[in-house]
Formats: structure tokens, C-alpha cells, sequence
């Protein structure tokens, strides 16, 4: 009987990007072809302080393609997503067009980086975007903050436009003190969700602001939640079955520094459930993903646990993955001696995950852009610690908001110029493995995942006379002959046959 199995390949790395400067980077996309897309800001390559840097790999990630986008002054990404048409979207803060110190802008590229058209948006002070979302009538929605208009001294930004970045509509959302927008999706009803942290409601200390939109702009609910200290958000998603999972920090529960802080609402604006995770030090998380099993995976920096705890002035990568109840699952810390502060995380498509950071640790003796891949597990095979961060429910506090909701931007082109860096790409490890194999109808299995230097497989109810091992390009890399090679014969076809990338083995049952 002659059985072949195609293998899917799932690779961990850690690779760090850049140049001889500062090159920070705060989005993260996966792309429709399995690769990544980074975006942020790069002093390597600009002509001024620095300038929007992109860098584009395959899922292995190695370089495919580097973009710097230069003005006549300081440019940066905050956020980056693939667009239906496989390009990309890019938003962040500028202050080389615009009317303000700084505007926020919306950059729309082909899939090789190459611009479409930019805009900026904003007024006679500060205005940044922090998070986009493609529409589904092929439009842009962007959230950040305003200096520039609104009730307090920064109001929460809420723009939506058209596929050519034109306004739609705008909205600034917020009260008499400080109010900001991190993260905004759109939801599976065709409205808006966006969190941030508002300062206009409370006394004294910053809180989670939760909002509602709908399609329109107007807001559904607007609410407020924390505890007896200070908190804020960075990142909102909804749930397989239509939640929403919000991750931030707190430091309203412990008697130690920032803690991670998730928590779960439904469709209505309810809390269902809160959870702190943490250690002594400061632990702040910007991301969240929802996995198949409905759990979620959320990463941020640690000072609490990892390699750089040690350190004075120095932090580590940490991922959690959790249930859908948020308890904990796994968890991991990765980076080095240094600061490697992380703001980037996607899933893929073999349900491993891969992180964004900026680094100090590796590559140059400036920061660098820093990416993990892992697998399932959480393994990405080199840097990496596991840890045990304590975990509880926490008494939240949720309260009903009513913000003042005005609009008006002006809107004007950035003609950003478009250049392609030299970027470098060091592999601090690399392990191309394969996917588990399981036959549920013979039992026939193949393991681990990764593999790297052994391979089992356990022939279940299957006869199997010989091996033939391909790798991913179609070469033949191993041929065992079992019944040639086995004194014990069909004993041993019904046995697991272990180390097949060693010489000289034999079959035991």
C-alpha cells in the first residue's frame, strides 16, 4: 500500500529588521499570501528625523520588498491592513502636510508598496489616527485623537471615508478632559466599536472608554470602566459569536505597578467578565487576536517576568493565550537583555502567532524591528522563556458616559515621496518544521511539529514496507526500506519507527 501525505509547513523564527538607526514599528498585517506586512518609523533610511517605513516579507519572514515614505519633516505609521484589492492602508501622524503640529494621515498603496493616493486630516493642532478598518462598502473608517476641535483639551478622532479617502462623515467624541481612541473595528451588524481612555467622566484618573457607533456616526452606547486607579485600552475585537474583547492595562486592582487587563462585553455594552494578569513589575499589553477554540491570544511588555526583568531599564515580549473564560492556557516571554517592547500580533493560518516588537537586544546597538513566529504552542525555539504571571477576577466598575459628539476635519493631499531602503534582515533562529499527520480511519500518525532533526511515525493499523521523506521544494531527502532493513519484519511494521534522520537505527516494539 503506497500512501502520501502533503505536509504543511509551519515555521517559528525570530528575525530582527532595519538599519544602522532607530527603526520602530508599531502595525502588523498578514497578507494574503501567507507573508506580513510591519509599518512605523524609520531613522535609517530618511532624509529627515524620521520618515514611514514598511517592510514586506514572506511567511518565512524573509524581505520581499522595503518602502520609506518621506516628507519634508517627521512622518510615521501607527497601523497598517491589507485592503480587499491586496494593497495596503497605512495611517499615522505627520507633520510635514496639514495644518497642525501633527495630522493624521491616510496612506493607500498597490500591493508593492507603491502610493495610490495620501491625505491628511485635522486642524490648526495635533491630530494622529492609531487604528483603520476597511469598510464593507469598500471604504475606511480611522480612529485616533484631536487637539485641534472638540469639548477638552484632546477628544477621541472618528473619521470615515470612501475608497478615495474622502470624508464621509467625522466625529470627535469626548467631555472636558482627556479622550482617545486606540483601536476601532467594524462589527458583523455594519456598526462601529471603538475603545480608547477618557479622562472627562472620572476623577482623577484615566479610564477605559467603550463606545458604539452606527453606520451613520451616532453612537449606540458610550460607557467607562475600570477601577479605584488608572486604566487604559488599546486594542477591541469581536468575538467568534459576537462579543467584544477588549485588552488593555490597570493598575487599579494590585499592589503593584500596570497589570494586563481583559475584559468582555456583549453586543449591548454588558460586562461578562474581567481578568488581571501579572507579575511585580510593570506588564502592559496593546493586542488581541481570537483563536479557533474561541480562546483568545494577547500580547504586550513584561518587566515582571523573562531575560530583561533582570535589567533596570530593560523589558520582554509576553503572550498569553487563554479560553474563551480567559483562563489562562499558556504563556510565553521572548526577547533579550534589553527593551523589546511589542505592539503587533496576528494569527495564522496553522493557528501559531506571530509578533511585532521593536528591539534593542538584537541587531544593532539602536532599536530594530523584531519578529516572532511561533507556533501553537507558543514555541518560537530560541529567546524565549515561559513564565506564570498570577491571574484573578477583578471587581470592575462599569458606568454609562455621555460624551459631547461634534464634527468637522479639514482634509488635504500629502504627497509623500516614495524610496526603497536597504533593509536588513537578521535570523536570530529559524525552524522549518511540519504539521502533525493523523489518519482518524487507519491511526496512521506523524509527529512532532515542528520537526527539525526527528520524526516519528506510528503506522496504526497500516502495513508499511518503506519510507520516502520529500521536503517542501519535492527532493527526496530519506528512503528506508523497513522489511530490507529489519530483522524483526512485520513485528515491526506495526511499531512506531523513530528517528528517521539518523543512521544505523533499529525497530523495537
Amino acid at each position: 500500500m503506497t500512501s502520501a501525505f502533503a505536509l504543511n509547513a509551519q515555521t517559528t523564527f525570530q528575525k530582527s529588521y532595519g538599519g544602522s538607526d532607530d527603526d520602530s514599528m508599531y502595525g502588523l498585517t498578514k497578507t494574503h499570501d501567507g507573508g506580513y506586512v510591519m509599518a512605523g518609523q524609520t531613522e535609517s533610511f530618511g532624509g529627515t528625523p524620521f520618515d514611514i517605513y514598511i517592510i514586506k516579507t514572506n511567511a518565512n519572514g524573509t524581505v520581499l520588498w522595503s518602502k520609506v515614505y518621506r516628507g519634508n519633516a517627521s512622518d510615521y505609521a501607527t497601523y497598517i491592513q491589507e485592503t480587499a484589492d491586496h494593497g495596503f492602508l497605512v495611517s499615522g501622524g505627520t507633520t510635514s502636510y496639514g495644518a497642525g503640529s501633527d495630522d493624521a494621515f491616510l496612506l493607500k498603496t498597490d500591493s508593492v508598496g507603491g502610493v495610490q493616493w495620501s491625505k491628511v486630516y485635522g486642524g490648526a493642532m495635533e491630530d494622529i489616527f492609531f487604528s483603520t478598518a476597511q469598510t464593507f462598502d469598500g471604504g475606511y473608517i480611522a480612529a485616533g485623537h484631536t487637539f485641534s476641535f472638540g469639548a477638552g483639551s484632546v477628544d477621541a478622532l472618528v473619521v470615515r471615508t470612501d475608497a478615495s479617502g474622502d470624508t464621509l462623515w467625522t466625529r470627535i467624541i469626548g467631555g472636558t478632559g482627556w479622550d482617545q481612541a486606540s483601536s476601532i473595528i467594524q462589527t458583523s451588524d455594519s456598526n462601529f466599536v471603538l475603545c480608547g481612555r477618557t479622562g472627562s467622566f472620572t476623577t482623577g484618573y484615566l479610564k477605559i472608554f467603550l463606545a458604539k457607533l452606527d453606520a451613520s456616526g451616532d453612537t449606540l452606547w458610550t460607557l467607562q470602566y475600570g477601577g479605584n486607579g488608572q486604566e487604559e485600552s488599546q486594542s477591541v475585537k469581536e468575538t467568534l459569536d459576537g462579543d467584544y474583547i477588549v485588552v488593555g492595562s490597570t493598575n487599579s486592582f494590585s499592589s503593584t505597578n500596570y497589570n494586563a487587563y481583559l475584559n468582555r462585553f456583549n453586543t449591548n455594552g454588558n460586562l461578562l467578565w474581567s481578568k488581571i494578569y501579572g507579575g511585580p513589575k510593570v506588564d502592559a499589553f496593546y493586542e488581541i487576536v481570537n483563536m479557533a477554540d474561541s480562546g483568545f491570544a494577547f500580547t504586550g511588555f513584561t518587566e515582571s517576568f523573562g531575560i530583561g526583568h533582570r535589567g533596570s531599564d530593560s523589558a520582554n515580549v509576553m503572550l498569553i493565550r487563554t479560553d474563551a473564560n480567559g483562563d489562562t492556557l499558556w504563556t510565553r516571554t521572548y526577547g533579550g537583555t534589553k527593551m523589546d517592547e511589542v505592539f503587533g500580533l496576528v494569527k495564522t493560518d496553522d493557528e501559531g502567532l506571530v509578533i511585532l516588537a521593536y528591539s534593542s537586544s538584537f541587531g544593532t546597538d539602536s532599536l530594530d524591528a523584531y519578529l516572532i513566529k511561533t507556533d501553537a504552542s507558543g514555541n518560537s525555539n530560541c529567546n524565549e522563556t515561559p513564565c506564570a504571571p498570577f491571574v484573578f477576577a477583578p471587581a470592575t466598575i462599569v458606568s454609562a458616559t455621555s460624551p459631547q459628539i461634534t464634527s468637522g476635519v479639514s482634509v488635504a493631499l500629502a504627497p509623500f515621496t516614495e524610496i526603497n531602503p536597504p533593509t536588513h534582515e537578521n535570523v536570530l533562529c529559524f525552524i522549518l518544521g511540519t504539521n502533525n499527520v493523523e489518519s482518524s480511519s487507519d491511526g496512521f500518525t506523524l509527529f512532532p511539529n515542528p520537526a527539525a532533526n526527528q520524526l516519528t511515525i506510528d503506522n496504526g493499523q497500516l502495513t508499511i514496507s518503506s519510507i520516502d521523506v520529500f521536503d517542501l521544494v519535492g527532493r527526496k531527502i530519506i528512503h528506508r526500506s523497513l522489511r530490507e532493513e529489519n530483522k524483526f519484519g512485520s513485528r515491526c511494521e506495526r511499531t512506531s519507527f523513530r528517528n528517521l534522520f539518523c543512521e544505523n537505527k533499529r525497530c523495537e516494539e
